[in-house]
């Protein structure tokens, strides 16, 4: 497993992840958890299997994104072709690892955060068993944007204005949730301060920091834990995808 984040804002898109590699003994390596999709001007990121039929993600992945250009068109149809085809070529032992996939760039001029997994979330915030088939949604435009007032949410000027994506090792969501509400209320508390000069983000490049330092401190926590492998860490990967609506 591992984590990754999408986060949505005015300026754009940030994906990040951690970069460790593991199985249940040890930590492999670091690799690519963050795919540019170059045609669509998007990206994606991956928890959960590292391997497809055996080939490695970081190798499967940049075959499939480059070899299948003439199918897709839209975020769309590669959501849905990249789901098919992790259904068709995932052995039994990859799927029973569970696959997570965030697939987030611009429709047009609106933001879309797509989202496929072979499995479920349960009541208890667990995963639920990885499954045969593959199932996906778009959790974003077509959701999260009229109940969290999304418009009026991104130009709010004193508070951290975006929307966040988690998904990953269940103990790393839960320390992320956790960190968020304390760090939140720090940064608030600093930008509401008028004596200081500290701010909310103001750019694409500024919403990044935040996003780094959120996986940067899970790193640090899983350092200080027992768990063994240590599941999440290494070099915090991000991509960023501005806003073709901004100048």
């Amino acid at each position: 497993m591992t984590i990754i984040v999408t986060q949505i804002n005015k300026f754009g898109i940030v994906l990040g992840s951690d970069s460790n590699i593991s199985n249940d003994r040890t930590v492999i390596k670091e690799d690519k958890k963050i795919f540019e999709i170059r045609k669509l001007k998007s990206a994606l990121c991956t928890a959960g299997s590292y391997s497809v039929n055996g080939t490695i993600l970081s190798e499967w992945l940049l075959n499939f994104i480059s070899g299948n250009e003439s199918k897709y068109s839209t975020l769309k149809e590669f959501t849905e072709l990249l789901s098919k085809t992790l259904e068709d070529e995932m052995n039994p032992e990859e799927k029973k690892a569970l696959s997570i996939t965030h697939i987030a760039g611009y429709q047009g001029n609106h933001p879309e955060m797509w989202c496929i997994s072979n499995t479920r979330l349960q009541d208890n915030g667990q995963y639920g068993e990885g499954e045969n088939n593959f199932h996906y949604s778009e959790d974003l435009w077509n959701n999260a944007r009229e109940k969290n007032k999304l418009e009026t949410g991104f130009n709010i000027s004193n508070g951290l204005n975006y929307q966040l994506y988690i998904n990953g090792f269940i103990s790393g969501r839960v320390a992320f949730h956790v960190a968020r509400k304390f760090i939140d209320n720090y940064f608030s508390l600093m930008w509401q301060a008028s004596d200081y000069k500290f701010r909310p983000p103001q750019n694409i490049e500024e919403h990044k920091i935040i996003v780094e330092l959120y996986i940067d401190l899970i790193d640090r926590i899983f350092q200080l834990s027992n768990y063994e492998p240590k599941i999440i860490g290494g070099k915090t990967q991000t991509f960023v995808i501005n806003n073709p609506t901004l100048p």
